[in-house]
């Protein structure tokens, strides 16, 4: 928290090539030079799943697409809930890949 405006800045200008965080770039960032996300939060709400989404999907010059994982958690509530998202995806018109724990979104 202590540096994170100076943190985001330097994400911005490409002077940082990976950025670590929960929720900052979850709602309300326009960020259009995020290039890859994974998503290890698991959940289980659409909303969540759309606006991380979102964050991906923003265009920049140069950019064509940009890369989601979203990882496949264990355990019968857990899993249950990697399987929605999955769904969610689907909903949203992404070619969705299972390969074993991962699920990979092709747009």
């Amino acid at each position: 928290v202590k540096n994170r405006k100076h943190h985001i800045q330097q994400f911005k200008e490409g002077k940082i090539d990976i950025l670590i965080a929960s929720y900052i770039f979850k709602r309300g960032k326009n960020s259009p030079f995020i290039r890859t996300i994974l998503n290890l939060a698991s959940g289980d709400s659409q909303e969540t799943v759309s606006q991380i989404m979102g964050r991906g999907e923003r265009k920049q010059e140069g950019k064509k697409k940009y890369n989601l994982d979203d990882f496949m958690d264990e355990g019968k509530y857990l899993k249950r809930h990697s399987l929605h998202r999955k769904k969610y995806y689907q909903q949203e018109g992404f070619k969705v890949v299972q390969k074993k724990k991962r699920i990979t979104i092709k747009n």
